[in-house]
């Protein structure tokens, strides 16, 4: 019986430390005050923005319609996703247009932190499943 109870134990420990590439939509509340503040210089501007936290082995995806004049279309986001390829991490989302300012199921702005697996040489950004490029980058 201490057996299986220490197997099982050992297992839910290795369980909880193994760490994959993952992408979850986090609130502003659960991010740290340099997330914050770099989010609160950027988004006025439109976008994909990355900011890319010192020491630990995870960034934050901003993405932002930005400011929008009443009559212009508002850009809302869906299907953020990552990947790995070797040295390459692949951030993928879908962009879409709409002048439905008032519609609460649509994300104007959403916040993504990105827990990386392992260090890697390049990030690529897919908007719409063609390449694209992060407005302004940053980090600790």
């Amino acid at each position: 019986m201490k057996r299986t109870g220490a197997m099982i134990l050992g297992l839910l420990i290795l369980t909880g430390c193994s760490k994959d590439l993952a992408v979850t939509e986090v609130s502003m509340d659960q991010a740290s005050k340099g997330v914050r503040e770099f989010v609160q210089e950027v988004e006025g501007q439109g976008g994909a923005h990355l900011y890319e936290v010192g020491g630990k082995k995870e960034a934050y995806l901003f993405l932002t319609s930005g400011v929008v004049n009443m009559g212009e279309e508002a850009s809302h986001f869906s299907n953020v996703k990552t990947e790995s390829h070797g040295d390459t991490v692949t951030i993928s989302f879908s962009r879409e247009w709409t002048e439905d300012y008032w519609n609460d199921n649509l994300q104007y702005h959403s916040l993504y932190r990105i827990t990386f697996d392992q260090d890697y040489d390049v990030i690529e950004l897919y908007e719409n499943e063609s390449p694209s490029s992060f407005t302004v980058v940053g980090g600790e």
